[in-house]
Formats: structure tokens, sequence, C-alpha cells
């Protein structure tokens, strides 16, 4: 009952984040189609500003679902959705553009977030809401660095995990990258699902405040593509993509 009356009701500014996540990632991706088309390189783009842009972009989708997941009257057939889209686009980037392919992007991790914590519900909601959420930040902060065999965060790297760990596709999706893995989009469950986490518990936490009253209001432009979020995602690069190859056969 609770995820049905969440349903029903639209939060613009949530819409309106999500939406200039959309916009960001479109400008982020069309840089990258303009410096591959036209072999050019920004020093910017490809150092810490752009990993930066492109870090604020990710975290903001997955914090974002995550505070969102409770909104959903059918998370399982939700996430199946957000699964097949991410293995249609990977199916496409495999066939058409090989050496840049996606495979774990962030739809499939989202694909599977989302069922995963369905799963897990009655668990996660028997957490004191706050520590579930100083946890999770705690766990993501931990494992953030599990993709290059550390634990920790950024520069900090307290322990190095076994290289043995790192093999197989299976345990690639977990987290444990294998060394011969390449995806031009990758996200693992870990570190990422802990970052959804953060976005479930947060939802809890603003859950019957006065927040929930502010995040109705947003802009209408920002909102209606975050309210077609998915549908912007899956079109936005085929377009760039025709774009680029129009304006190079052009001149």
């Amino acid at each position: 009952m609770e995820q049905s009356v969440e349903q029903k009701k639209r939060y613009g500014l949530i819409d309106t984040l999500r939406g200039f996540a959309v916009l960001n990632m479109i400008v982020y991706h069309a840089i990258w189609d303009w410096n591959s088309f036209f072999d050019l390189e920004w020093t910017w783009y490809d150092g810490t500003a752009g990993f930066v842009w492109q870090q604020f972009i990710c975290w903001s989708f997955i914090l974002i679902s995550g505070f969102c997941f409770l909104f959903s009257s059918h998370p399982y057939r939700h996430g199946a959705v957000i699964f097949a889209c991410g293995a249609l686009v990977s199916i496409v980037t495999f066939v058409i553009l090989p050496s840049a392919k996606i495979e774990f992007g962030i739809l499939t991790f989202l694909g599977c977030a989302i069922p995963l914590t369905a799963v897990l519900r009655p668990f996660l909601q028997k957490i004191p809401r706050t520590m579930g959420l100083i946890l999770s930040i705690a766990l993501f902060i931990l494992t953030r660095n599990i993709n290059d065999e550390y634990l920790g965060f950024a520069s900090w790297r307290p322990v190095q995990i076994p290289a043995w760990f790192y093999q197989g596709r299976v345990k690639t999706y977990i987290g444990f990258t294998a060394p011969d893995f390449f995806s031009s989009d990758y996200f693992s469950i870990f570190p990422w699902y802990f970052l959804f986490l953060c976005g479930f518990f947060l939802y809890l936490l603003c859950k019957d405040t006065i927040v929930m009253e502010y995040l109705r209001r947003g802009d209408v432009v920002f909102a209606f593509v975050g309210r077609h979020a998915l549908l912007f995602y899956i079109l936005h690069q085929p377009l760039l993509t025709a774009l680029f190859r129009v304006i190079l056969a052009l001149f």
C-alpha cells in the first residue's frame, strides 16, 4: 500500500534532479563522441575535472534510483524492464561498436539493484534509518576501490585484495574485475549497491517529514526529461552517433 501511494505522487524536484543528471550525461557523451570522431584530446576532459563530472552523473543516477525505490508498486517488473534495456544496449554495442562495448553498464546494475532491494526490503526496513544510512555510506567508502583490487576510497587504500579473487564474469559483475575485462560503462554490484542503499535510507529519513513537500517543486523542462530518463538514455547515444557521422561526412 505504501508503494502504491508513493507511486501516485510526483515529486517535481526529484524529476528535475534526474533530468539534470540526464542532460549532463548527454553533454558528457557528446564531448566523448566529438573527441572520438574528430580525434581530439581535451586535457580537462581526460583529467580530474572530467572524472569528477562523470562521477557526479553516475552518483546522481544511483542515489536518486535508491531514493525512489519505494515509489514503485512493481519493483520486480520495473527492474526487469531496466535490465532488459541494459541487455539491449549491451547487444547493440557488441555488434555495432565493439571497441566501445558496454557490459555490466548502469542499466544492468539498476536492473539488478531494484529487485535485490525488493527481496531485502523486509530486513532493510528493520534497520534504524540513520544507522542504515551511516552503514551504507561507510560500506560504499570502504569498497569504492574494490574494482582495482583494494578496499578504500580514492587514494586511501588500506587493504589489497588477493589477485585470485579477480577471475571470471560472475565475479566481475559482483565487483572483482577480471584483468581482461573491458566495458565503456561498468557498474558492478559492489561498491555501487551501497550507494543505492544510501538513497534508499535517505528516503526513509525524509519520509513523513516536511522535506517531501519541498520535493514537489521542480523545473518544467528538467522534470520532463527526468520523467522520461530511460527513453533519453536509450536514444541519446544512437542519435549523437548519427549526428556526428553526418557532420563528419559533410565536413
